[in-house]
C-alpha cells in the first residue's frame, strides 16, 4: 500500500485522458476528484503527456490541490511532492492488428483468436477467399497503419503455394508505421512451418520478424498461446513505446504502465472474486465495442472494432440491415430520418444527439452493436452444442427449455447456458451520456438477452480500468473504490425461458414484501414492466407451467435494493408503442427538428485552400514512372503505369525435387544471386559418378532473377521477369507432348478463356510402359512457358494461343502542375497552383474533367453533360443519379442526398467510412452530408466561379484511423 498523500490514476485512451485522484485522510484514501480530456496523441500535439497536463490542470481546479510545479501554460509534467502516479494507456487506440490467413473459416479465423486473446483490435483479415483482387489488398495493406501483422497459413507440412501467393501480397504493399516512426513493423509468422525459409527471404529486412510456432499445426488442433504471447510481449516492449511521449511517460510513473484492457480485466477479476459470480461486460465506444467476460475464473476479450456509436455507427446498420434498427423505433419515424441520421453521425462523430427521436435512434444502433459483439464475443471463444437429457438433468432443467450449451474451445471444455451469467456491466458514453434510467436498464436487457435471474450494473464513469490498475498497488482499495464509486447496479432482470410459444399467458406471480405489507403481481407473457424497491425488498417468484428461470427451486426467493425488470417477451420481440407507454422511456417532441438543424453547428466548419499545393500520386505497387523531376504536367498526363500483375517469386527447392543433399546441391549449382536465368535454362547438374548412375539435371520453368540462394535448405528463390506477350504466342503443345493434335482434347488441364501463370500445367500426357496398365507409367507435362489468357485452342493443329490481356493500371497527373518528386518506379508528388475543397464523404474512382455548374436541377438537359463533372448547390435524389449516369457524365459535385437513394445506387449499405472504390459509372462527393442539406455559401461560391476549368475528384475518404476527406481541386 502506498503511503503518499495523493495518489493519481489516469488512463491515457484512443480518445480521452481520464484521471482520478486518492487523497488520504488518516490511514485511508477517498475519492477527490475525477476528470477527463482529450489525448495528444495525434497531430498537431503528438505527445500524449499534453492532454496529461491538462486533465491534471482540470483537477488542481476542481479540488485546489496543487498536483503540478511548472506553471500554468507550461504543458510540461513535473508532479507535486508527495504524489504516487500510475497510469493504464490505449493511446494511438489500442493494439491494431492486421492479420493475414489462408481461409477465413480455418488458419485466419484461428489467427483472429489468438489476436483477440491478446487484447487486439483487428483492424482488417485478409485471406485468399476473401473476394478482393491482389490490387485491392495491396491498397488496402497501405491504407492500414498496423502495430502489428500476424501472418499464418497452412498446416505444418502442408502446401506452400497459398502461403507464398499471400506472402507476395504483402512483400509487394507499402504498409507505414502508425506514428510514422523509423521503426520496422513487427510481423509474426506463425503458419506452415515448412515456409519459414521463405518468409525469412522475404520479409527479414523488410519487417521486424518473429517466427512462433503454427496456429493451426494441423486441421483438428487450434494453437494460440505462442502467437498470443508474441503479441503481447512486442506490444509492451515496442508499440506502446512507440506513442508520442510514451518514453517519458514511463520515467513519471512509480509502477509498470499497463494496456487498458487489461485495467478492466483486472476489475472484473476483482468483483468475480469478491462475488464469486460469472460476469460479462461490454465497453462501447465510437469506433469499436469490447466485450469482456469471466467464466469459471478465466477471463476472456474480444473487440469488434467496426461497431461503435460514432465512427462506426454505420457498419452497425450495414451489418445487422436497416430492418433490425428499424424494429426499436416508433413507427411515425421516417425511414430517411433514420437512415441519414445515422449515417451523419459517421460523418460527424464529435456530434451529439439534440433531441429524444435522435437519442431512440442512437438507443436502437446501440442494442444491435452490442448484440452483435456478444455474439462475435462468444463464437470466437466458445462453441454451442445441442445437449442431451444427461446434461439437462445434471443442470436441474428436467424440461426442455434450452436445446444448446457452450463451451470452451480449449481443451478445457468447460460448459455453460446463457443464463448462468450472473451479472452484465455497461460502460461507454451511450450509457453515461443517457440521463433516464429505464432507457439504460432496457438497453441493456435487449442488447444482451440473457435469460435466467441477471444483475445488470453500469460502470459509472468508466474508471474501471484505472481502479484495475490501483489493484496492484493496494488491493482492498480498489476493491472498495470499485464497489463505492466505480459500479452501480441499475436493475436486476427476471427474463424466464420458455417451452413452448402460448401467448398470451400468464407466467409469473411475483409476491413483493417491504414495510410488512405485501403486493400480488400476475405477469403474462410479451409484456414489460419495472417494479420499484423500498429499500433491501423481498420477492418471491413462482414460475408457472412452461417457463421457468434456469433453476430447479420454484418458487424462489431473492432480496433486491434495485428495481426489478421483469421481462418475458420471447424471442426479445419489441413493441415501441406497447414499451414506451409502459416505461415512458422517450418523450418526443410534437414537432422533429430537421438534420439540417441538429447538425447546423457543424456543417460551416469548410477546408478551402488556395495557392500552392502538393498532391502525390501513387502506383499500388511498383511499375513504371515515365516523369522525371521538374517536369510540366497537365491533367491528363500520363505519370507512369503497371503493365503487369505483381511478379511471381518462384521458388524451387532441389534437395526434395532431386533429392540430393547440400554438399551435392553446392557442387552441382551452375546459377548464382542476382543473375538472369531463362526458360528452360540448366541451372543445376551433377554429372554421373559411375557406370550405374546418370545425370541429375534441373531446367528453370520460368525466366527471371535469382534473388537468393539458401544453400542449408537447398533452396533457390526467382523472380520473374516479366515479358509477357502482349502478342499472341502460339505454341504447338501436341507436338511438345509427343501427340497427335486430335489426341490433345483429353490431356488438357486447362480451356479456352482460362489465365494461367509460367510454369502453370496446361497439359499431361500419361503414357504405359506396357499394354497391360498405366502402373509404372509415365508422364509428360507441358508448362506454360509465359502468363497470359487462353485465348484459342486449335485441336486441329494441336496449337495453344496465350496472350496477356489485362490491362496495365495508368496513373494519370489529374491535376496541372509540376513534379518536385519522383520515387523511383512508384511514386510522384505534384506541385499545383489552385484551390482545394474538402468534401465530407466521396463514392467510386477518382477522374478529372471540366466543371460545370448548375444552380439547380430543374430544366436541365442531361444530354448536354456528357464528359463532364457537374456540381449542383441543390441536394439530387436517385433519379437525379440515373439521368447523370444515362447522360455519361465524368463526376458529381452535390451537398447532399438521402442515404437511401446512395444506397440503391451503389448497391450496398455504406458500412465502415472506407470509401472512394464503389463500381461506379461516376464518382460523387457530397459536401454536407445526408439529407436535405443545401450546399455551404463558401463552396458554392468557389464551385461556381470555377465552371469551365478542369478539375480533380479524389473521392477516398477515411472517417476513422487517420482522417482523411475527399478533396476537389481546380488547378488554374
Amino acid at each position: 500500500m502506498p503511503n503518499s498523500r495523493w495518489i493519481l490514476v489516469t488512463d491515457i485512451g484512443s480518445t480521452n485522458t481520464k484521471a482520478i485522484l486518492l487523497q488520504k485522510e488518516g490511514n485511508a484514501y477517498t475519492l477527490a476528484g475525477i476528470e477527463k480530456e482529450p489525448t495528444t496523441v495525434e497531430s498537431p500535439f503528438d505527445d500524449v503527456k499534453i492532454g496529461l497536463s491538462r486533465v491534471l490542470r482540470r483537477l488542481e481546479k476542481k479540488t485546489g490541490i496543487q498536483l503540478l510545479l511548472n506553471p500554468e501554460g507550461d504543458e510540461r509534467v513535473q508532479l507535486a511532492e508527495d504524489i504516487s502516479y500510475i497510469t493504464t494507456s490505449s493511446a494511438g487506440g489500442g493494439l491494431q492488428i492486421l492479420v493475414i490467413g489462408l481461409s477465413l473459416n480455418d488458419s485466419a479465423g484461428s489467427a483472429q483468436r489468438a489476436a483477440y486473446g491478446a487484447g487486439g483490435v483487428i483492424l482488417d483479415t485478409l485471406a485468399i477467399d476473401d473476394k478482393r483482387s491482389v490490387i485491392e489488398r495491396i491498397q488496402l495493406i497501405d491504407l492500414l497503419r498496423p502495430d502489428i501483422i500476424l501472418f499464418s497459413g497452412g498446416i505444418d507440412g502442408g502446401a506452400l503455394a497459398s502461403v507464398i501467393r499471400m506472402g507476395e501480397v504483402l512483400n509487394v504493399a507499402n504498409p507505414k508505421p502508425k506514428f510514422g516512426v523509423s521503426a520496422l513493423i513487427p510481423l509474426i509468422y506463425a503458419g506452415n512451418v515448412e515456409a519459414r525459409d521463405f518468409i525469412k527471404a522475404m520479409f527479414a529486412k523488410k519487417f521486424d520478424l518473429h517466427l512462433v510456432p503454427n496456429i493451426r499445426p494441423n486441421m483438428k488442433e487450434e494453437n494460440l498461446e505462442p502467437a498470443r504471447d508474441e503479441i503481447h510481449r512486442l506490444f509492451m516492449e515496442n508499440v506502446m513505446e512507440q506513442a508520442p511521449g510514451y518514453l517519458e511517460l514511463k520515467s513519471l510513473v512509480s509502477d509498470p504502465i499497463i494496456p487498458t484492457p487489461s485495467g478492466v480485466i483486472k476489475s472484473l477479476e476483482i468483483i468475480s472474486n469478491r462475488l464469486n459470480k460469472h460476469i460479462i461486460a461490454v465497453d462501447i465506444g465510437g469506433a469499436t465495442t469490447d466485450i469482456f467476460s469471466n467464466l469459471f475464473g478465466k477471463y476472456y476479450r474480444t473487440v469488434s472494432a467496426n461497431y461503435g456509436m460514432s465512427y462506426s455507427i454505420a457498419n452497425v446498420m450495414a451489418d445487422t440491415g436497416f430492418h433490425n434498427i428499424r424494429r426499436w423505433l416508433p413507427a411515425a419515424l421516417d425511414d430517411d430520418y433514420i437512415r441519414n441520421y445515422i449515417t451523419n453521425k459517421m460523418l460527424y462523430p464529435t456530434s451529439i444527439p439534440t433531441d429524444e427521436y435522435q437519442i431512440a435512434i442512437e438507443h436502437a444502433a446501440a442494442r444491435e452493436g452490442i448484440s452483435m459483439s456478444r455474439d462475435h464475443h462468444l463464437e470466437m471463444n466458445f462453441q454451442v452444442q445441442r445437449i442431451g437429457l444427461l446434461e439437462m438433468i445434471k443442470s436441474g432443467m428436467t424440461k426442455r427449455f434450452k436445446e444448446a450449451m457452450y463451451y470452451e474451445k480449449s481443451l478445457a471444455k468447460r460448459s455453460f447456458f446463457l443464463n448462468d451469467f450472473d451479472i452484465v456491466i455497461a460502460a461507454g458514453g451511450i450509457f453515461t451520456g443517457t440521463r433516464d434510467r429505464n432507457q439504460n436498464i432496457l438497453l441493456l436487457a435487449d442488447a444482451f438477452a440473457i435469460e435466467g435471474i441477471t444483475e445488470l450494473w453500469q460502470d459509472r464513469d468508466f474508471i474501471s480500468p484505472l481502479l484495475g490498475k490501483l489493484s496492484d498497488l493496494d488491493h482492498q482499495l480498489a476493491e472498495d473504490l470499485l464497489l463505492q464509486y466505480g459500479y452501480k447496479k441499475l436493475a436486476l432482470s427476471i427474463k424466464p425461458l420458455f417451452k413452448k410459444k402460448k401467448r398470451p399467458r400468464l407466467t409469473l406471480s411475483i409476491t413483493r414484501r417491504a414495510q410488512g405489507a405485501e403486493t400480488l403481481y400476475q405477469i403474462y407473457s410479451d409484456s414489460v414492466q419495472i417494479i420499484e424497491v423500498e429499500g433491501e425488498t423481498e420477492f418471491e417468484i413462482h414460475c408457472h407451467k412452461g417457463c421457468s428461470l434456469g433453476k430447479s427451486e420454484n418458487p424462489q426467493t431473492i432480496k433486491s435494493t434495485v428495481p426489478l425488470l421483469v421481462d418475458t417477451r420471447q424471442n426479445n420481440l419489441y413493441d415501441f408503442e406497447m414499451m414506451n407507454n409502459s416505461l415512458r422511456l422517450y418523450s418526443f417532441p410534437e414537432g422533429r427538428e430537421e438534420l439540417q438543424e441538429s447538425f447546423g453547428n457543424l456543417l460551416g466548419n469548410k477546408q478551402i485552400n488556395e495557392g500552392i499545393s502538393t498532391l502525390t500520386r501513387s502506383l499500388p505497387y511498383k511499375g513504371e514512372i515515365y516523369v522525371q523531376e521538374g517536369a510540366e504536367v497537365q491533367a491528363d498526363s500520363l505519370l507512369g503505369e503497371a503493365k503487369f500483375d505483381p511478379p511471381h517469386l518462384f521458388i524451387i527447392n532441389l534437395m526434395t525435387t532431386l533429392h540430393v543433399d547440400k554438399n551435392s546441391f553446392q557442387d552441382g549449382l551452375l546459377v548464382s544471386e542476382g543473375e538472369e536465368i531463362n526458360n528452360g535454362q540448366k541451372i543445376f547438374e551433377i554429372p554421373p559418378k559411375g557406370i550405374l548412375s546418370s545425370y541429375t539435371l534441373y531446367h528453370s520453368s520460368v525466366r527471371g532473377v535469382i534473388e537468393k540462394i539458401n544453400s542449408d535448405t537447398g533452396t533457390i528463390y526467382v523472380r520473374e521477369i516479366q515479358d509477357y506477350p502482349l502478342k499472341p504466342m502460339k505454341i504447338n503443345v501436341a507436338e511438345k507432348i509427343g501427340l497427335k493434335p486430335v489426341e490433345l482434347r483429353g490431356h488438357l488441364k486447362k480451356r479456352e478463356g482460362d489465365f494461367v501463370r509460367t510454369g502453370e500445367t496446361i497439359a499431361r500426357y500419361m503414357f504405359k510402359k506396357d499394354r497391360s496398365s498405366f502402373a509404372g507409367g509415365q508422364s509428360t507435362l507441358f508448362s506454360s512457358p509465359t502468363t497470359g489468357t487462353i485465348t484459342k485452342i486449335d485441336h486441329e493443329k494441336g496449337i495453344i494461343t496465350i496472350q496477356y490481356l489485362k490491362k496495365p493500371y495508368q496513373l494519370f497527373a489529374g491535376v496541372k502542375g509540376k513534379i518536385v518528386q519522383v520515387d523511383e518506379n512508384r511514386a510522384v508528388k505534384i506541385e499545383y497552383q489552385g484551390l482545394t475543397i474538402s468534401g465530407i464523404i466521396g463514392f467510386g474512382r477518382e477522374d478529372h474533367g471540366v466543371l460545370t455548374y448548375l444552380d439547380a436541377w430543374n430544366n436541365t438537359d442531361f444530354s448536354e453533360l456528357k464528359d463532364m463533372i457537374v456540381t449542383c448547390s441543390e441536394p439530387a435524389d436517385l433519379d437525379i443519379l440515373n439521368r447523370a449516369k444515362k447522360a455519361g457524365i465524368k463526376g458529381l459535385i452535390i451537398p447532399s442526398l438521402n442515404n437511401n437513394d446512395l444506397v440503391r445506387f451503389i448497391g450496398n449499405e455504406i458500412g465502415v467510412a472506407l470509401t472512394g472504390r464503389e463500381p461506379i459509372p461516376y464518382p460523387i462527393i457530397l459536401t454536407e452530408g445526408f439529407g436535405n442539406f443545401p450546399m455551404h455559401n463558401s463552396i458554392r461560391e468557389k464551385l461556381q466561379s470555377s465552371a469551365g476549368k478542369e478539375i480533380f475528384l479524389d473521392t477516398f475518404t477515411q472517417i476513422r484511423a487517420g482522417v482523411k476527406r475527399p478533396r476537389i481541386i481546380v488547378t488554374a
